[in-house]
């Protein structure tokens, strides 16, 4: 009895052993699959749609920006000393009120940004973000009397907005430095052309030393 007693417990505790191999195997490996990036990207989506946060950004938040004004200005200021940014960001946002008031209601430009800052041959853009809220009207139909009604969504965006400047070199001296051709509406690729690459016309010197408001453009 004593030596199959003994049998029995070094059967068991075999048995035991191997169980607890077994387990600290299987949790080594779930451990390694769940800090796969394919694993940590599927727990971020289902964490978030759980949430609602990707279902549907929060309507009442403004969009984030890439606010670079710190960076940028001193540059900015280097390069164009009588450059006013705080006149600039009016005008922006004024001009940008006054695009989305034609399609939409109750806009509001919650702030303006300088993002980027770049100077190329004969040319130098500043790029800047808004963010924008305003209320877009919907038009569905209602049942079962299917009678057509207005309804409001509470949208908000980012525009972008493109500030250039032109200036003459060494190069470009002369010649036209335009960016849009006064007659077709051609963009301009390359500075100093006399002539328009699409339909021929004769280029003028215009927009030059001086920054304008080049495009609007929804991100």
């Amino acid at each position: 009895m004593r030596t199959e007693t003994i049998g029995w417990i070094i059967g068991i505790l075999i048995a035991a052993a191997l169980v607890w191999w077994i387990y600290r195997k299987i949790k080594r490996k779930i451990r390694q699959l769940a800090s796969t990036p394919e694993v940590q990207v599927f727990r971020y989506v289902a964490k978030h749609l759980s949430e609602g946060d990707l279902t549907q950004p929060d309507a009442s938040k403004p969009r984030s920006l890439a606010g670079m004004d710190r960076l940028c200005l001193p540059q900015i200021a280097k390069d164009f000393p009588e450059f006013n940014w705080s006149e600039w960001k009016t005008q922006i946002e004024t001009e940008l009120r006054k695009k989305l008031e034609k399609e939409y209601q109750k806009v509001h430009i919650h702030r303006t940004v300088i993002s980027r800052y770049q100077k190329e041959k004969g040319l130098c853009r500043i790029l800047c973000e808004s963010a924008v809220e305003y209320e877009e009207m919907t038009e569905y139909e209602k049942t079962p009397e299917m009678q057509s009604e207005l309804h409001s969504n509470l949208i908000q965006t980012v525009y972008e907005t493109e500030l250039v400047y032109v200036y003459e070199d060494a190069k470009t001296a002369g010649a036209a430095v335009s960016l849009i051709c006064p007659n077709c509406g051609a963009p301009i690729q390359k500075l100093g052309l006399k002539k328009c690459e699409y339909c021929g016309s004769v280029l003028e010197v215009q927009n030059k030393k001086a920054w304008r408001l080049l495009e609007m453009r929804e991100k």
